[in-house]
């Protein structure tokens, strides 16, 4: 493809930069939706912004069914625009009983 950013490696799937990123301690995937719903059985952390809009589309997030998923940490700062917005973090639970 076209895109070029300097000193950034490009991956056209989800195993492919993985797969670049291997020797990396922490990796972030960041979307859209198909590649999260592809990562989100390899994931051990979520870090979610939380925006209280309810905006028009036609790709969401995939479900964090509390099942699998448990609330660690959630703060909301101020806005300056008025729309609240929260910072949450959620850790597999699976993971949390390793510890």
């Amino acid at each position: 493809p076209d895109f070029v950013a300097p000193g950034a490696e490009l991956a056209n799937s989800l195993e492919a930069g993985l797969e670049l990123a291997a020797s990396d301690a922490l990796v972030f995937i960041i979307g859209g939706a198909e590649i999260y719903q592809q990562a989100m059985a390899l994931a051990n952390r979520l870090e979610i912004t939380e925006v209280a809009l309810t905006p028009e589309g036609d790709s969401w997030f995939p479900e964090i069914a509390a099942v699998n998923w448990e609330k660690t940490a959630k703060t909301t700062p101020s806005s300056q625009t008025g729309t609240g917005f929260s910072f949450v973090t959620y850790r597999r639970k699976q993971d949390l009983a390793k510890r």
